[in-house]
């Protein structure tokens, strides 16, 4: 998906989960699905515990990725 945030989710009354916004799709590892969810600050504490619950937890990866890109935009 690739920009999966609270917005771009949709949970419909008989419980089906809708994902919205696919324009930054594409075939990405498990673990830059993890990055750009928790990537653009400022999420709740809420949000960050439901991520866990669709997308394995990748902290580690998650830091490198900000690190790397915190000195190529620095």
């Amino acid at each position: 998906h690739g920009d999966l945030h609270d917005a771009n989710i949709i949970v419909r009354s008989d419980g089906t989960v809708v994902l919205l916004d696919w324009g930054l799709a594409g075939y990405w590892p498990a673990y830059w699905e993890f990055y750009r969810a928790t990537f653009n600050p400022p999420w709740r504490q809420s949000w960050e515990r439901e991520i866990e619950r669709f997308v394995p937890a990748y902290y580690v990866e998650s830091l490198v990725i900000q690190r790397v890109f915190s000195v190529l935009w620095a």
